[in-house]
């Protein structure tokens, strides 16, 4: 009995530290994608003006199947909207708080450049963000984010 105990807990601390390791890279590669997405988007935005932001984001990131792809995409737009020169495209971006408005303009957005149609509105999210927070001149918290959602716009309809 004592052995089959023992083997079990040995059994149990294993599966724990191989977890706890996949758990670990999974983690690391998140961080990397995300990271990355961010250079290039800073890298893109030095080049262009915000308008292209959106162009650049289907070019790059046309199909997003996994997390690390969805998280180096949000990053992308963050950095390519910080360091791109600033233009007409906010002014045209509904203020996240005007729930309609941002679905409206979002869906307006996603049939005109079409990036994978499942994944754009969550993309086409983050623009809204960004252009609030730069016509506001501060960030967002994350509850105002969620608040002003489009879940909340979705139930809204």
């Amino acid at each position: 009995m004592k052995k089959v105990v023992g083997i079990s807990i040995t059994v149990l601390v294993v599966l724990l530290a191989v977890g706890a390791y996949a758990s670990k890279q999974k983690y690391d590669s998140m961080l990397t994608a995300a990271s990355q997405g961010l250079a290039l988007g800073k890298a893109y935005g030095k080049m262009i003006s915000q308008s292209s932001c959106v162009l650049g984001l289907k070019m790059k990131y046309a199909a997003c199947g996994t997390t690390e792809c969805e998280l180096s995409a949000n990053a992308y737009i963050a950095g390519c909207m910080e360091k791109a020169a600033k233009d007409e495209f906010c002014s045209s971006v509904p203020n996240i708080r005007d729930t309609n408005k941002a679905l409206s303009w979002a869906a307006k957005t996603c049939s005109k450049y079409n990036p994978e149609a499942d994944k754009c509105l969550k993309y086409i999210h983050k623009f809204v963000s960004v252009c609030t927070e730069q016509t506001e001149g501060r960030t967002l918290s994350n509850k105002e984010i969620f608040d002003s959602g489009f879940e909340k716009g979705l139930k809204e309809r």
